[in-house]
């Protein structure tokens, strides 16, 4: 049996265009956060601190991103719909495979039960996944304490940072939001 590991995180957040990525990864060392009191961090890739990694490399994980709203963009419930258009994509249903019994979801923010629990209803309803297989963690500096989370944050400054709103919107891993 399989896992599907889930990192999501934004750029330029509360501002236009903001960017919101989320990586997948079958990768079982992908499930992994350490908590706040650990010492292994995972250094933020810019182009002025890593400029030889700072690019859209992410190994054998998949990226997808869409484009936040200006209405949404600094409105804390903005989390459901990106997540129903990430994850309700049919990109993220191919990669749950008929043997993956795990979901683990990992988002850079601050921690709100009500969105952890609208999210694995969300999904559950929108794919037919068991909630009770699925894990939704949520907490700031996720993105310095989890490699997937790490990975999104780099991927979404570097496609805010390098590519114009068309180029955006025509890359293939976009994908238009949506609302439920």
């Amino acid at each position: 049996m399989g896992i599907i590991c889930v990192g999501g995180d934004e750029s330029n957040h509360g501002s236009y265009p903001e960017i919101y990525a989320v990586v997948f990864s079958h990768l079982l060392s992908d499930a992994r956060y350490y908590d706040s009191n650990s010492d292994v961090k995972f250094p933020k890739i810019r182009k002025n601190t890593y400029p030889n990694k700072w690019n859209l490399y992410i190994g054998p994980r998949k990226l997808a991103f869409t484009i936040v709203p200006k209405e949404l963009s600094k409105k804390s419930d903005a989390l459901l719909p990106i997540y129903y258009t990430l994850l309700g994509s049919k990109r993220f249903r191919r990669e749950i495979e008929d043997d993956v019994d795990r979901i683990n979801i990992l988002i850079d923010g601050e921690p709100a039960g009500e969105i952890e629990i609208g999210l694995k209803k969300m999904i559950s309803r929108t794919i037919g996944f068991p909630q009770s297989r699925m894990h939704v963690y949520a907490s700031s500096k996720l993105d310095v304490r989890s490699l997937i989370v790490n990975h999104a944050d780099k991927c979404a400054n570097v496609l805010f940072r390098t590519r114009t709103l068309e180029e955006l919107i025509g890359d293939k891993r976009f994908i238009p939001l949506q609302y439920p």
